[in-house]
């Protein structure tokens, strides 16, 4: 299932707690579940419901890839509301999956402790950023604290005119730190110089629910000055995230961004075959042109072998006929001499 789409409208459910705690949990859960079965769908991954009595505030639920496994976040205003989902994981996680998100990982939070959580990891990396980020060294690594935070790398540069940022962390918390309050840091950004437009924040590695996985997910290096197809994923799934729930994008919008894309891509194929072919076409006519060449000098060598046999067969021919010359000249003296004596005989 696709995770895409926002659900604005805020939903209402009856709770009629009555009796004991263990009772009144029971039916807080179930009409936290109801809710969700009933609005999340494939096209709507993000909701808000308004739990009854109102003293319990509003509980959000979002379902998104990170890291490249599916996450469900549910938000509360109420240490209550977090104390009941705690108490009901894997219940939460197998309504998601009965919803078609195959989802690897829960986590509740309270609102308001992230809240705050968020602003002080947003300072730490701002003020990292204005001591040690320039124009000359546009990158750098934070080592966050508490240490448990890890580090978090950032990774400033310029393409077709346009400044990107990129961030790798160590941990999930910052990464959405950096999604949750992005305009405080681009404004630290903007004093060091930068006015960045665009910005992709990943992880490096990921927890995918095995137990004992160690291994990471580290991911690749690439050319900055290259925007490839992954690039633009994570681009454009980074605007998504941040959109206004409000006012989200239209389909319509990212569809144009990815045939952009894709016409650009394909042109870049095409591109890459005339390249190829003309390297083709060259060692065609290298091999031709080498072959050329060693037919000219087959050639010349036959017909200097040519002109020595015909000259040999000439020499061959003015020896026979000097020889039969010679033989004539014999043969007439011999003739001569024959004569000679027969005259000489007949006289006496």
């Amino acid at each position: 299932m696709s995770i895409s789409g926002v659900n604005r409208s805020y939903y209402s459910a009856d709770s009629g707690r009555a009796g004991g705690a263990s009772n009144e949990d029971s039916k807080l859960f179930n009409q936290i579940l109801n809710n969700a079965k009933e609005s999340l769908s494939e096209d709507i991954s993000q909701i808000v419901i308004k739990l009854e009595p109102s003293s319990l505030g509003n509980l959000s639920i979002k379902v998104s890839v990170e890291g490249g496994i599916t996450v469900a976040r549910f938000g509360t205003e109420n240490k209550v509301v977090k104390d009941v989902l705690n108490d009901h994981l894997e219940e939460l996680k197998n309504m998601l999956n009965e919803k078609g998100f195959l989802v690897k990982k829960v986590v509740v939070g309270l609102e308001s402790d992230d809240d705050e959580s968020n602003v002080e990891i947003v300072n730490q990396i701002s003020e990292n950023i204005k001591n040690s980020l320039s124009k000359k060294t546009p990158e750098m690594v934070i080592k966050m604290k508490p240490e448990s935070l890890g580090e978090l790398s950032i990774k400033v540069y310029e393409k077709d005119g346009v400044e990107y940022a990129e961030f790798l962390a160590d941990s999930h918390i910052v990464k959405n730190a950096v999604y949750s309050d992005f305009d405080n840091i681009k404004k630290a950004l903007k004093t060091k110089g930068f006015d960045i437009q665009r910005y992709v924040v990943s992880v490096k590695s990921e927890d995918d629910g095995s137990e004992g996985n160690g291994n990471a997910n580290v991911e690749e290096d690439k050319d900055p000055n290259k925007m490839d197809k992954d690039l633009f994923m994570k681009l454009l799934v980074a605007q998504m995230s941040n959109q206004d729930p409000l006012n989200p994008m239209e389909d319509r919008e990212f569809i144009a961004q990815m045939a952009q894309f894709s016409s650009l891509e394909q042109m870049q194929e095409v591109n890459k075959n005339v390249q190829l072919n003309n390297i083709i076409l060259d060692k065609i006519n290298e091999a031709l042109n080498g072959q050329s060449k060693n037919v000219n000098e087959g050639l010349y060598h036959i017909n200097n072998g040519l002109d020595k046999l015909t000259k040999d067969i000439k020499g061959l021919n003015d020896n026979q006929n000097e020889s039969l010359n010679k033989d004539k000249e014999v043969i007439n003296q011999l003739i001569n001499i024959n004569k000679a004596i027969k005259g000489y005989g007949d006289n006496s």
